[in-house]
């Protein structure tokens, strides 16, 4: 028996804790750094928060927001002043130069202006149907991203049994061919099971690091961020409300919205072409003092500065809509015609989102179903399970053969776990298409 003393202990110990970080470093993996823990929720948020591309269309959003609701101050008058200094050409006397100080204010009414502010509000709310597409778009991303790396992580443990197993199968077969119990066939073929495994199980390894690197990138991480799945992918089945999806969504899709404000566009167009043939009515108002002496006479006299104004008040009125084939007229025949197109689009994107709303459940349906089914076959498995720990017990089943059942109930609870994910997957895209009164569905 071979007996340590206390130093040799400690270096034995530190030897090993230096070969288990070598092994962590060239597998790629930081001790040092603190795993980052996320929910579902949370992850969401972050990306929500972190995507440069969505602060983008914030900041433009707001811009718009702020244009829409200023543009009230259209209605406020113009206000200007003036100063001027000029000399008289040639020299009529000893103070050729003159000095003029003046202001002027305008204000301009029509019926169209008062259309104007609504051009403004409506870039507004295209703006805030992008950004709530774009918005909509990244929770689902972040929603199914997270989902599927648990079903990653699920599937590279299996694998990661399958190989044991093998390894295990391999090694037996060994001491059984040696004990003339098996064919060397039978090690061979043993072999082979094992080294088919080691590709897959590194691909399945490659596959999940470059996919936990995109997810941290998504998140606004830095690729190399270790991030802890706190959620498990459970599924709970919901009674979807057909007809009240497809109401929702024939009113709320963002092309039938998006065409929906290019025909109030074309609407307030047509409306402000009409008024320009309606007056409109201008008022400004001038006024100028000068001095002709400002270089010869005080400049606090009084006397020395003359006075000079002007109000006005004028009318205009544009005919060019009057006369036919004029540009005017022509713009407002070719407005007309796109607003009647519009109108069946709006037909045709209203029925088309119908029918999108009655595929993806129609999806969800058949999902569900297959769940169900998946559901009972890991209820068989399990209860398969059972009986082989019973046989082993019992003594009428080895560890490898029992092991072998583990391994097959692992796979369907795999297989459950991809179908749940379908499922996610199918309600994560109708809350997108619903948007805000998809939450929940």
């Amino acid at each position: 028996m071979i007996r340590l003393n206390p130093r040799s202990l400690i270096l034995l110990g530190c030897a090993l804790l230096l070969s288990c970080v070598a092994a962590a470093h060239a597998s790629g993996e930081d001790l040092s750094q603190e795993p980052v823990r996320l929910t579902v929720d949370d992850a969401i948020e972050r990306a929500l928060r972190a995507n440069r591309e969505l602060e983008i269309n914030r900041l433009q959003l707001e811009s718009e927001r702020r244009i829409a609701e200023s543009a009230w101050n259209r209605f406020l008058p113009s206000l200007s002043a003036s100063s001027s200094l000029s000399r008289q050409l040639p020299d009529r006397d000893s103070d050729p130069y003159s000095v003029s100080l003046g202001t002027q204010t305008s204000l301009s009414l029509s019926l169209a202006k008062i259309r104007e502010g609504r051009n403004a509000m409506l870039e507004y709310e295209r703006g805030q149907i992008s950004y709530q597409q774009a918005e909509g778009l990244l929770r689902r991303d972040v929603r199914r991203a997270y989902y599927a790396l648990l079903v990653q992580q699920e599937k590279l443990r299996i694998k990661r049994d399958a190989v044991e197993t093998a390894e295990m199968r391999y090694r037996r077969s060994e001491a059984e061919y040696e004990d003339g119990l098996v064919s060397r066939y039978t090690v061979l073929s043993d072999r082979v099971s094992r080294q088919r495994l080691l590709p897959e199980l590194g691909a399945l390894r490659d596959d999940l690091r470059s996919a936990e690197a995109e997810f941290a990138l998504l998140l606004g991480y830095p690729r190399e961020t270790r991030i802890e799945l706190q959620d498990e992918l459970e599924v709970e089945i919901i009674e979807l409300d057909r007809e009240r999806m497809i109401a929702i969504y024939r009113d709320t899709r963002p092309a039938v919205r998006s065409e929906e404000l290019r025909l109030e566009e074309d609407e307030l167009a047509e409306r402000l072409a009409r008024e320009r043939n309606v007056p409109s009515l201008s008022l400004s108002y001038s006024f100028s003092r000068t001095h002709a002496t400002p270089f010869s006479d005080s400049w606090v006299d009084r006397d020395s500065w003359s006075s000079s104004g002007q109000a006005q008040v004028s009318l205009s009125l544009s005919l060019d809509r009057l006369f036919p084939g004029s540009e005017a007229r022509v713009a407002a025949e070719n407005r007309e015609r796109r607003m009647a197109e519009r109108e069946l689009r709006l037909i045709d994107l209203r029925e088309e989102a119908a029918e999108e709303i009655e595929r993806l459940v129609r999806r969800v349906e058949r999902a569900e179903e297959a769940l169900e089914v998946r559901r009972l076959t890991k209820e068989t498995a399990e209860l398969a399970y059972e009986l082989a720990e019973q046989e082993y017990e019992d003594g009428f089943l080895d560890a490898l053969e029992l092991r072998n059942a583990a391994l097959e109930l692992e796979e369907t609870r795999l297989s459950v776990l991809e179908e749940q994910l379908r499922v996610l997957n199918a309600y994560a895209e109708l809350e997108y298409l619903l948007g805000d009164h998809g939450r929940g569905l």
